[in-house]
Parts: C-alpha cells; sequence; structure tokens
C-alpha cells in the first residue's frame, strides 16, 4: 500500500531538503581546516542521513508506517543539530503537507 499523496509528497520534500543539506555540510567539511569543523560538518551529514534513511522502505510498505516515531528521530537528530544552520524538518515534513492540502482545495 501507498502513502496518501499528501504525506508522499512531504516525506519526498523531506528527503530532498535533507539530501541538500548532507551535501552543504560535506562541501563545508572539505573546506574545514580544523578537524573540529570537519567532524562538526560530518556530524550534521549523520544525523540528516539518520533522519531520513528509513523513508524509501516505508514508501512501498506504508502499512507499517509510524509517524510518532518517525517525528521523535527528527526531533532527536535536531537536538543533535541544536545551534547549527539546519533546516528543521520537521517544519519542512508539516509545512509540505499543509502546503498539499491548501493545493488540493
Amino acid at each position: 500500500m501507498l502513502p496518501p499523496d499528501d504525506k508522499l509528497s512531504a516525506l519526498l520534500r523531506v528527503i530532498y531538503v535533507a539530501t541538500i543539506e548532507i551535501r552543504a555540510a560535506a562541501w563545508q567539511s572539505e573546506r574545514e581546516e580544523t578537524v573540529e569543523g570537519k567532524r562538526e560538518a560530518l556530524d550534521v551529514c549523520a544525523a540528516m542521513a539518520d533522519a531520513v534513511h528509513n523513508i524509501p522502505l516505508f514508501l512501498n510498505d506504508w502499512e507499517k508506517w509510524d509517524e510518532t516515531a518517525f517525528l521523535n528521530i527528527i526531533r532527536v537528530n535536531a537536538k543533535k543539530m541544536a545551534g547549527k544552520r539546519v533546516s528543521d524538518l520537521e517544519a519542512v515534513y508539516r509545512d509540505a503537507i499543509a502546503r498539499h492540502g491548501s493545493n488540493s482545495a
């Protein structure tokens, strides 16, 4: 079973934003001169990837999707990235759902 259109659009948007953040952090890591700076950029890559890596598995197996667990994972990883200039994936998810609802009305 596939997800409803609003959830599908929102989850694809989250993956899109997260991969852009990962790419930007990887480029930042290359520019960093200190080990600490490189480690911080790589921490962003790891936290973003951790937040979204299971989404594709559930897109084709929607009945196993647990939105609460997903949002908890997003929040845990957001705490890891507190103070870093990265996108709030929960806000991306909720905004995409809201935007989809307003487009279908």
